[in-house]
């Protein structure tokens, strides 16, 4: 009588359900009865200056500084607490800095100089990465080393239903320090313009480790009639994500264990 014994369902499987939120519209219907108002938020600063000076008729030099930081708030399915999914507090950060050197050698020699330095980092969490810990719903999942977290799994399905739980991290660092010396000399009508460039740049990826708290993906094969084909019987749709998670019948799985990258090209 699509019933399934409560006797049958999982301590996880029914903990996972409950972090659905409750109907607020249509509450006679298992579909399209909740509704959200998450608008996207958004907060940048930068703040920059630039300093300009002279030491000599044939000298002159300026510094530049400049800060951006900003963060942003996407919750894509409108859920709160642990369900909560998208771009949670996510931050970026760029650092700029600068100091050029401007000096005249002759009436003919002009040169150049500029040391130049920037620092990119950016950090998107996919959830608030606060969660109830797996043991304490019933889950036992592997310790992974890349995380000093316990956090519950992201669970996905293959229709109807958005993603609950997030609990992966993306970030990058990159980094750029810059030399420039240019000349410009002048030789009778003709002018020449010749200098160089040595750059360090590095780039990182620290604590983009992947889902190292686990995911699950549920779809509707365990609890058709058919479990190779849907809707073998007339008139009867068979098969529920939902069913399928409280039996905790996942379609796929796994804990994500990757190291970090860290690389530096200079030349």
């Amino acid at each position: 009588n699509d019933i399934i014994p409560t006797a049958d369902m999982t301590q996880a499987g029914q903990a996972l359900v409950n972090l659905f939120p409750s109907p607020n519209v249509n509450l006679g219907s298992d579909q399209n009865n909740f509704i959200a108002t998450t608008p996207d938020r958004y907060r940048y600063y930068q703040p920059m200056g630039r300093v300009d000076y002279n030491t000599s008729p044939n000298t002159r030099f300026y510094t530049f500084l400049e800060w951006q930081t900003g963060t942003e708030f996407r919750n894509s399915s409108g859920f709160t607490g642990p369900a909560q999914n998208g771009n949670i507090n996510t931050r970026r950060e760029n650092w700029i800095a600068s100091k050029d050197m401007t000096h005249v050698f002759s009436p003919t020699l002009v040169g150049d100089f500029k040391l130049s330095f920037t620092r990119f980092t950016d950090k998107f969490p996919d959830g608030p990465l606060s969660t109830p810990s797996p043991s304490s719903i019933g889950l036992n999942m592997p310790y992974v080393g890349t995380t000093t977290k316990s956090l519950l799994p992201e669970i996905n399905f293959s229709e109807l239903y958005p993603q609950i739980v997030g609990n992966s991290v993306s970030a990058h660092v990159d980094q750029t320090l810059v030399l420039n010396a240019d000349f410009t000399k002048s030789a009778g009508a003709h002018t020449f313009e010749f200098g160089g460039q040595a750059s360090r740049y590095n780039f990182a990826n620290p604590g983009d480790v992947g889902r190292p708290n686990g995911y699950f993906s549920f779809g509707t094969g365990p609890t058709q009639y058919n479990p190779t084909s849907r809707n073998t019987l007339p008139g009867i749709t068979d098969g529920s994500v939902i069913a399928d998670l409280l039996l905790g019948y996942p379609d796929s799985g796994g804990v994500n264990w990757n190291s970090t990258l860290y690389e530096t090209i200079p030349y």
